[in-house]
């Protein structure tokens, strides 16, 4: 229940995002949407920590406490929630085209939607095996686990601040071509973090990599939502999240096999390859 109302809330944020902003406001209002999301999965485990850390050693009670504050925290969001969809309704031009009904199949079909969901995919799945395999990376760099933590939070921050940027990157380069860079961009830096000796070098290239990596979902939205007639904009980003959770399971999956035969590298290098990919697929669409 918990991970469907992360998909209905996530669904419907995107929804009412791509309904209430015309279509050249989308880069700037899917970026600060997705930096607010960046925000919050930046202060999340601090605030985590700090939960645990309360409790004393019961491990029960610090369990209990973490819990009790992620409850409190989306009790909040409840109130701003509300009246949402009539301001959408109140916000939306009478004489909105709809267009003809898709079906799912007709608008994965429409160009530029595969590349989109794809490039999507790809970002997405990169982050979160990043997230599980850099842990990994610094114990056989003898890092300690405070620094991989706060390298992991460093690239979060830097892809706020990439998301923020989003309207003016966009007016010097357009969507297609910025896109197409930071995932080609990203692709170099992800498979580059195993060669890196370094702490220093480590944090400059993962900061350089969150930046770029936070580029991608708030375009791959305004790609797939302007693809598409406006009346099915929700059911393509539906579509597009449907996508992301297939890449959630399968790209860690992929990786964990190539890690187990040919080491903690080839894991990295496997997202750098995914990464070269969606460039292509979104230079290509």
């Amino acid at each position: 229940m918990l991970g469907l109302g992360h998909l209905a809330l996530t669904l419907a944020g995107q929804s009412l995002i791509a309904r209430q902003s015309g279509d050249a406001l989308h880069d700037r209002d899917f970026g600060l949407y997705a930096a607010a999301a960046s925000t919050g999965q930046l202060i999340g485990p601090a605030l985590a920590g700090i939960a645990l850390s309360a409790a004393g050693r019961s491990l029960e009670d610090a369990t209990t406490l973490a819990f009790l504050v992620a409850a409190g925290l989306m009790a909040l969001a409840v109130p701003t929630s509300l009246g949402t969809d009539r301001l959408a309704r109140a916000g939306r031009p009478r004489d909105a085209e709809e267009g003809r009904p898709l079906r799912a199949g007709e608008l994965i079909g429409t160009r530029g939607v595969p590349a989109g969901m794809f490039a999507s995919l790809a970002i997405l799945a990169t982050v979160d095996v990043l997230t599980a395999y850099l842990p990994v990376l610094g114990t056989q760099r003898g890092i300690p686990p405070a620094l991989i933590g706060g390298l992991l939070s460093l690239r979060a921050a830097t892809s706020i601040l990439s998301r923020v940027l989003i309207p003016w990157m966009v007016g010097r380069l357009g969507r297609v071509r910025l896109l197409a860079a930071s995932a080609a961009g990203s692709a170099l830096l992800t498979a580059a973090l195993p060669l890196a000796g370094d702490i220093i070098v480590l944090a400059v290239l993962l900061a350089a990599a969150g930046f770029l990596l936070g580029i991608g979902q708030p375009l791959t939205m305004s790609m797939v939502v302007q693809a598409v007639p406006e009346g099915t904009r929700g059911t393509a980003l539906a579509i597009r999240l449907t996508g992301n959770r297939f890449g959630q399971v399968a790209t860690p999956a992929a990786a964990g096999l190539v890690a187990g035969a040919a080491g903690v590298a080839a894991a990295f290098w496997l997202l750098g390859g995914l990464l070269g990919l969606a460039a292509v697929a979104v230079v290509r669409r």
